[in-house]
């Protein structure tokens, strides 16, 4: 019976004394473990993605407002439970439902505020006394963040007599610090007054 003699691989040398088709290619130790770690490492990934898989629960959507939590209502176009669907779902400081986002908000357009906070902030859906400084009255000109105060910038201080706006207060003072008093010996700023 004929034997089939197989080459040596390339890069594969044969010790003295041995025939080159005689030797055989042993793999590395070091290849073999780190084969082994990245299989072990591939295998735990696998099984962590499989147990996270197994364990998300499925959205439940809703039929019935019974089906929502207390305080929630079921949006029947979604399935989803939601804050409201209708005006009648929401309480008296927040009276208009949003349909858009099914939230409760103390407003929708300016008419639907009182007197006292005759705007609708377009933002927030909130009743607010200003938008800007046209809506604020001489006594308080200055609209900051929704309300109308004395000032907020020194520009808002008219008065010769108190130019610097103390922004803790929100009112026109004489001076703030001491180098806004200049007449004098009244060189001294106490509580928004100069003194000596």
């Amino acid at each position: 019976m004929a034997t089939r003699v197989v080459a040596a691989p390339r890069g594969v040398y044969a010790p003295v004394g041995v025939a080159p088709a005689m030797v055989v290619a042993k793999k590395s130790p070091v290849a073999l473990i780190i084969t082994i770690i990245i299989i072990v490492i591939l295998v735990a990934l696998i099984v962590v993605f499989v147990i996270l898989y197994l364990r998300k629960k499925p959205a439940t959507k809703c039929t019935t407002d019974s089906n929502c939590s207390s305080g929630m209502h079921c949006n029947l176009g979604t399935g989803f439970c939601v804050e409201c669907t209708a005006d009648s779902q929401c309480s008296i400081s927040e009276p208009y439902c949003n349909t858009s986002t099914n939230k409760c908000q103390s407003c929708r357009t300016n008419v639907d505020c009182p007197s006292a906070r005759p705007k609708c902030d377009g933002t927030t859906k909130t009743c607010i006394q200003c938008s800007s400084n046209s809506d604020c009255s001489a006594g308080a000109p200055s609209c900051l963040a929704g309300t109308c105060v004395g000032c907020s910038v020194d520009g808002d201080c008219t008065q010769a007599g108190t130019p610097k706006c103390n922004t803790s207060s929100h009112t026109c003072r004489e001076c703030l610090v001491n180098a806004d008093c200049t007449t004098g010996v009244l060189n001294t700023c106490a509580a928004g007054v100069c003194v000596a």
